[in-house]
């Protein structure tokens, strides 16, 4: 998969969406969103773990879904952000993570 593309995409994705519900896109609401879906991250591990109340369990099937729906949020969520601030991630990731291994 191509970083940059799925980043550009991900920006459009979300055009469209502010668009529908007529709310500015903006560094603020990326900011905001992304507090929102760590959040629901978070609430997926309790469940996955079984840190929650038990009228919450799910099957271990479910659970991964979950948890890769809610990572998959993060994600798009980091790349609409690192889009308006006008970063390139795959630039950065290719600087900074893969630096590592050329040690």
């Amino acid at each position: 998969m191509d970083l940059k593309k799925l980043q550009s995409d991900v920006f459009e994705v979300m055009k469209g969406y502010a668009s529908d519900s007529e709310y500015l896109l903006d560094t603020d609401f990326a900011m905001k969103k992304l507090a929102e879906e760590f959040g629901e991250f978070n609430q997926a591990v309790l469940i996955h773990e079984k840190k929650c109340r038990k009228v919450k369990w799910v099957s271990e099937e479910t659970s991964k879904k979950n948890l890769a729906g809610e990572l998959a949020d993060l994600l798009g969520i980091l790349l609409l952000t690192a889009e308006l601030f006008g970063i390139d991630m795959e630039k950065e990731m290719l600087d900074k993570w893969y630096s590592y291994l050329k040690k």
